[in-house]
């Protein structure tokens, strides 16, 4: 059976007092991070899509207070009128971010009016219920006179599906409503660079915690070599000391210069050497005489 000395008890007992809580705490650091990392990238996607939504909402709500306007100044325009005039157009159809529009439709009977695809005027929008179920969710209210607003999916050229983010508001005193949608995608896309700031704090935090424990684990190991070292080497002394006195070599020198228990037990020591030289000089005498 392989014994084991004092010395490595001593060192492997230091090592794990000093490296374990260090894990421990890098682990639950990781985690941490790790959570913190998430929720932060949740939060940067929900201000950034709630930005992009109160954009898209103010653009509808604007549009349709211009368009209230201009009718107002014009009340005996008509369709025909108000298509040939490019002033009207030119409010009608607005860009919204970069990827997205406004158009005009008519509330009740659901038909476009005015849109970026001049092949899509005069379309009844009632037909695009089946296609896009959750388009018509939302615009169907609307055609009611009332605000409404939601998600739908498009599909691109490409065949991609994406997210676009529609409002509709009815023009006051009008017939005509605003529907105003984009991509909302192209709101998040500042996030890019901020994940990449947020992921680059994240490792190099990583990064730091690795290079510590680098340096730590032999700096700890040379200061667990040296403490125990401290508390063997006159434990070793006493025990050759002991050997010696064992031996009949009762003047063997004992050299112990700590101050704690080892001292202790270095004094019991030279009082049992005292003790025996006493002892044996007594012997000696009983038998001189």
């Amino acid at each position: 059976m392989i014994k084991i000395g004092i010395h490595f008890k001593l060192l492997f007992i230091v090592l794990v007092l000093s490296l374990v809580p260090m894990v421990v705490l890098g682990l639950y650091s990781f985690k941490k991070i790790e959570e913190l990392d998430t929720i932060s990238k949740e939060s940067i996607d929900k201000v950034l899509r709630s930005m992009g939504e109160e954009f898209v909402e103010r653009k509808a709500s604007n549009v349709a207070k211009e368009l209230e306007v201009y009718l107002k100044a014009h009340p005996g325009y008509t369709l025909n009128d108000l298509r040939k005039n490019t002033e009207f157009r030119e409010l009608a159809v607005q860009p919204v971010g970069q990827t997205g529009y406004t158009a005009v439709h008519e509330l009740g009977t659901g038909i476009n009016r005015f849109h970026i695809n001049p092949k899509v005027e005069d379309l009844d929008l009632h037909e695009l219920a089946t296609k896009l179920p959750e388009f018509w969710k939302i615009l169907e209210p609307h055609l009611k006179g009332v605000v409404t607003k939601g998600y739908y999916k498009w599909q691109d050229p490409d065949g991609k599906i994406r997210d676009k983010f529609m409002v509709c508001v009815p023009v006051k005193e009008n017939k005509y409503g605003i529907a105003a949608t984009t991509y909302i995608d192209e709101f998040l896309l500042p996030r890019d660079r901020v994940y990449k700031h947020i992921d680059y704090v994240k490792n190099r935090a990583i990064k730091i915690f690795f290079i510590t424990l680098i340096f730590t684990v032999p700096f700890a190991v040379g200061l667990s070599f040296l403490f125990s070292r401290r508390i063997t080497r006159p434990l070793l002394h006493l025990a050759e000391v002991a050997d010696r006195i064992s031996m009949g070599e009762l003047g063997a020198k004992i050299e112990v210069k700590t101050k704690d228990e080892i001292k202790v037990l270095a004094d019991a020591l030279r009082r049992m050497q005292i003790s025996l030289k006493a002892a044996i000089e007594r012997l000696r005498r009983k038998r001189s005489l």
